[in-house]
């Protein structure tokens, strides 16, 4: 019986540090999100409450099991009993309960989040098009050119042509590859290469609800998206020779402030609570399993031991 006993005190010392553990992560994850990634603030106080779980419900066990000076460790046995249950209900209140809080605007945060990666996705398929469409006027504004220079040769000069020298088609041709070469640069694909794989990442996280990644996309996609577009209309501002367009336009919007979600604190709710109370139950099981000595006269089995009527009754 003895040993049947003793075999399941290492089990309840797993299930008390396994529970702190997760209760610790999801105030992590929670601290994540309302410091908008400030992993080294998050991680320091995950563990701080993962230790002081574990620390006062199993400082309680081995108090419980003491062989001597049973009245001064019974009382700080209680002692522990109750800071560990003020520990876990303030930190259920906070920061244990914002995680499952912004977790219930989930589809929201998604909606909003994919709606922004969007139209970053679209920014560069726009551009590409505008470019396409720049080239294409410029190309048809040069050919025009070389065709009325006899009646007027205002547009054949604007564009800088050069008379008597190599072909007017080999002149056009230098021309297209110059602009090719001024609004798509070398380094051009690369970027959209960039900018690609970024947004692919950005919507696996928010599709996936992966929590660490998803405060990265809420942080970054808007000003991602800004300097994206400033680069791009950059490239637009160059002007070929006599050529008149406006630069790259493209308009962002539906950035709503998703970091609202994560920064405004929630409270607790049925879910939470009831989550907290089973990690609680699960912290205390090593300390339920203990068994206390039988020359102690404290405890749940001395309270309830008495003489009725003649008889030892003990629970």
């Amino acid at each position: 019986m003895n040993q049947s006993k003793q075999s399941k005190f290492p089990l309840g010392l797993v299930v008390n540090l396994l529970t702190a553990v997760a209760f610790g992560y999801i105030c992590f994850l929670s601290a994540n999100f309302y410091t908008l990634g400030d992993k080294t603030d998050s991680i320091t106080l995950a563990i701080i409450i993962t230790f002081l779980l574990s620390g006062t419900s199993l400082g309680a066990k081995f108090l419980k099991q003491t062989k001597r000076n049973f009245k001064s460790r019974f009382i700080w046995e209680i002692i522990l009993l109750v800071l560990f249950t003020v520990f876990t209900a303030y930190f259920t209140y906070f920061p244990f309960s914002h995680y499952l809080g912004v977790k219930e605007k989930q589809k929201k945060i998604q909606c909003e989040l994919n709606t922004s990666i969007m139209q970053a996705e679209k920014m560069f398929t726009e551009y590409e098009r505008y470019v396409s469409e720049r080239k294409s006027d410029y190309e048809s504004n040069l050919r025009s050119a070389v065709l009325t220079m006899n009646a007027s040769d205002e547009d054949f000069r604007k564009y800088g042509f050069v008379r008597n020298s190599i072909s007017y088609n080999e002149q056009i041709n230098t021309k297209m590859t110059t602009i090719d070469f001024d609004l798509l640069p070398s380094n051009f694909e690369q970027m959209k290469k960039d900018n690609t794989e970024w947004l692919a990442n950005s919507k696996r996280s928010v599709n996936d609800w992966k929590a660490i990644g998803l405060v990265d996309v809420t942080n970054n996609v808007e000003q991602n998206s800004k300097d994206w577009k400033s680069k791009l209309i950059k490239l637009s501002e160059i002007r070929e020779i006599g050529e008149k367009r406006e630069v790259f336009k493209y308009k962002l919007d539906g950035f709503n402030g998703v970091q609202k979600y994560f920064t405004t604190h929630s409270n607790p709710t049925p879910v939470s609570i009831g989550l907290s109370i089973v990690a609680y139950l699960l912290m205390l099981v090593s300390y339920v399993l203990t068994t206390r000595s039988t020359r102690s006269s404290f405890g749940f089995r001395a309270l309830f031991s008495k003489k009725t009527s003649g008889f030892d009754i003990e629970f």
